[in-house]
């Protein structure tokens, strides 16, 4: 199935497991920065329309996600969509904003559930049709709350049930319950050691979105130049999150060399070129980066580079 803008861009979709749906190779992230109040909501409504002329169908996104304004604004962005029912909106629920501000876990089969009501409201849809619990524990898979979850599931309110998380210990949990219908792990050029376990997700008909699929730019070389304050925000965050992780994008930057494809292009390509993959999903605020990085369905990474990127540790 392959969607062309006439632009360049043939936007192919790929099926997320045995879930009847699918899915653009490419979704956005409507999180982090694009959700919040300070970066003009116009702006990022433009975005999510540029993506969907563009072919793009998966959007994902989580109650929690931009202090509790990144359901909000995605629901405005869709409102006048015609084809809203052709979109495939993902969301998340196990993580819950307190009255101080800060971010608590809550796996309690009374808040997953109004979790998703809660979304579903503010998104302005009937049914979810991706649902993920966003960074359980071993231990907060209980047999309650997969049996809320299955409830949930019969009762319309979501259509395909998952697990958002980088934990390998919960992935292989997960792939032996046979009860989730995808997962959403971090798989980019920075993780390459996810295949074996994406391999066995497959091989089981459990769907994989590759989230981080852009590795958090920890490659790129403008990490260290701040132009404006969407720069200076997200460097703050990655030396918060990902501080031992910069060192390792360093020895990536060569991807950044390639005459005529960008870095980024490059990163989203090599995802993309595991075919057990059914999405790969990056966030951005900027349509111009919007733009090139979808071009990466259309990018054949070099032989050389591919070499370079399996043997870089």
């Amino acid at each position: 199935m392959e969607h062309s803008d006439g632009m360049g861009v043939k936007m192919k979709k790929r099926d997320i497991g045995l879930t009847g749906l699918t899915v653009s190779e490419i979704g956005l992230g409507c999180a982090s920065y694009w959700g919040k109040e300070r970066f003009d909501e116009s702006e990022a409504i433009k975005i999510v329309h540029t993506a969907i002329d563009k072919g793009v169908n998966l959007f994902d996104t989580g109650h929690s996600y931009s202090d509790g304004n990144a359901e909000l604004r995605l629901g405005k962005a869709i409102k006048n969509i015609a084809n809203k029912s052709d979109l495939v909106i993902s969301s998340k629920a196990g993580t819950r904003i307190g009255n101080d501000g800060k971010l608590f876990k809550d796996f309690s089969p009374k808040w997953i559930r109004e979790s998703c009501n809660l979304s579903l409201k503010t998104i302005g849809i009937e049914t979810l049709p991706l649902f993920h619990l966003h960074g359980p524990s071993v231990s907060e898979l209980s047999d309650e709350l997969i049996e809320q979850l299955l409830k949930m599931k019969s009762e319309g309110l979501v259509r395909a049930v998952g697990v958002n998380t980088f934990d390998n210990n919960v992935l292989e949990k997960v792939l032996n319950l046979g009860v989730f219908d995808f997962v959403m792990p971090d798989y980019n050029i920075l993780c390459k050691d996810r295949e074996p376990l994406i391999e066995k997700f497959y091989t089981k008909g459990i769907g994989v979105i590759a989230g981080a699929a852009l590795a958090d730019s920890l490659y790129s070389n403008r990490v260290f130049k701040i132009k404006g304050i969407k720069d200076l925000w997200y460097l703050a965050r990655a030396l918060k999150n990902f501080r031992g992780k910069l060192i390792k994008g360093y020895s990536y930057r060569f991807i950044n060399n390639v005459p005529n494809i960008t870095g980024a292009q490059i990163a989203l390509a090599y995802v993309l070129s595991n075919t057990k993959i059914c999405s790969s999903v990056f966030g951005t605020t900027s349509e111009k980066h919007l733009i090139e990085n979808l071009d990466a369905v259309n990018i054949n990474i070099p032989d050389e580079i591919i070499r370079k990127i399996r043997l870089s540790k």
